[in-house]
């Protein structure tokens, strides 16, 4: 019988909880509840939680989920709480922690029970989806075939700051096609937020007809800095004009070959540089089915809480460096959504996913950089709001890794 030790696992519920009510605007009135959940973390990465309340009182049952990355130690995940129907307490009936895999690697069912809190001054939430929704194809290049399925939500802000919305498009037969993000600092008042739908992924799929926009989250915060929030969340969102799939854009998406013969040391840097045209204001791109590292050849990788390294026939990939950069310039803000393909074995249910946003300085240039994406195959979108009058965005990409040769090696 192989019983698993007690000191061997990637993350778990502490058992710490507490719980609070926030003042944000300094009113004297509270705007919302807060629980927080400390996660012991022994392997670094991006981990998911969510769960169910349920109020004491009468019964309601509140679903919870945050996502966060998480290096080694002690870490906390708030779950923040608006409009709430009975003052409480509330209680956790179910906790579930999961890796960026969606793998469930630890449960919480110690059932913790909140204070009572006062209803009456828990009603409003940070942002709400308004339920405006308008849909259009983009010709960026004008070759006659749409780069982007774009779909425009309406936002509701009552607290100024950084949101983003995410969802998912289906087609009519209730296939998943194509996940999307859209991000941006909102005032107070209505806003619009724009999901650029990659027009590769649509002409791959093969579908004419109305799509489906489901499962769209209203997120404030930044999942790989802040601890992000939900603030309001639709299965059924809209339904999109007809559009036919012959119609968007499906380029070529070359392979390069590197091999040889040797011993010794190797930087390989694979660095990709990209003029964007801009549209309404803004630049978007894609890239999908990105292997990470980015290479297609079978591989074995370890883990360590210092990053990941690999081994092929002839090469070994030390853990460092592991440096993924996006430079973009002509910008005012560069924005990173990074989503993992499900993997066998794993849950398609969870999906994980990391938004960065940068600023860009006095040049115009803004600059994310990652070292710690795990392995896998991922989905990149990138985009921000242009400098004015800018017609173009200029992108670099660049992965940096270190290869050990040691005999000989192939790799696609």
């Amino acid at each position: 019988m192989n019983i698993k030790r007690e000191d061997q696992y990637t993350a778990r519920f502490s058992g710490l909880f507490s719980d609070y009510a926030t003042d944000v605007d300094k009113d004297g009135i509270d705007d919302y509840m807060t629980i927080e959940a400390i996660i012991s973390v022994k392997e670094a990465g991006n981990y998911s939680a969510d769960g169910v309340l349920y109020s004491v009182q009468n019964g309601e049952k509140i679903l919870i989920n945050n996502a966060a990355f998480l290096n080694f130690g002690a870490h906390e995940i708030k779950f923040n709480l608006f409009d709430l129907k009975s003052p409480g307490p509330y209680r956790i009936e179910r906790l579930s922690l999961y890796d960026e895999n969606g793998k469930e690697v630890d449960t919480y069912s110690k059932k913790y029970t909140t204070k009572p809190y006062d209803i009456n001054i828990l009603k409003r939430p940070s942002a709400k989806l308004t339920g405006s929704y308008s849909d259009y194809a983009s010709d960026l290049n004008g070759d006659g075939l749409y780069d982007y399925l774009t779909v425009d939500v309406g936002v509701m802000v009552y607290d100024p700051g950084n949101y983003s919305v995410m969802g998912y498009l289906y087609d009519g037969n209730g296939k998943n096609v194509v996940w999307s993000l859209g991000s941006g600092m909102l005032p107070i008042g209505s806003n619009i937020l724009h999901m650029d739908f990659d027009g590769k992924t649509i002409e791959r799929h093969k579908f004419n007809g109305t799509y489906h926009l489901k499962e769209l989250k209203l997120i404030r915060g930044d999942s790989a800095v802040e601890n992000y929030s939900v603030e309001d969340f639709v299965e059924d969102a809209t339904v999109t004009n007809p559009y036919d799939y012959g119609e968007f854009v499906d380029p070529a998406w070359p392979e390069k070959i590197f091999s040889g013969y040797g011993k010794g040391e190797i930087l390989l840097t694979i660095q990709v540089n990209s003029i964007l045209p801009v549209f309404r204001g803004r630049f978007s791109m894609d890239i999908v089915g990105a292997n990470m590292p980015p290479i297609t050849s079978n591989w074995t990788v370890t883990g360590t809480k210092n990053g990941y390294s690999y081994d092929l026939p002839g090469i070994h990939m030390p853990s460092k460096p592991n440096n993924f950069t996006v430079v973009a310039s002509k910008v005012k803000d560069l924005n990173v959504g990074v989503k993992k393909d499900p993997v066998e074995g794993g849950s398609n249910l969870t999906r994980i996913w990391i938004s960065t946003k940068a600023k860009a300085g006095e040049n115009g240039t803004a600059i994310i950089e990652n070292d710690m994406i795990s392995p896998g195959r991922y989905q990149f979108k990138i985009f921000g709001e242009a400098i004015d009058d800018a017609n173009q965005v200029v992108l670099e990409m660049k992965v940096v890794k270190k290869l050990l040769i040691n005999g000989r090696f192939n790799m696609a």
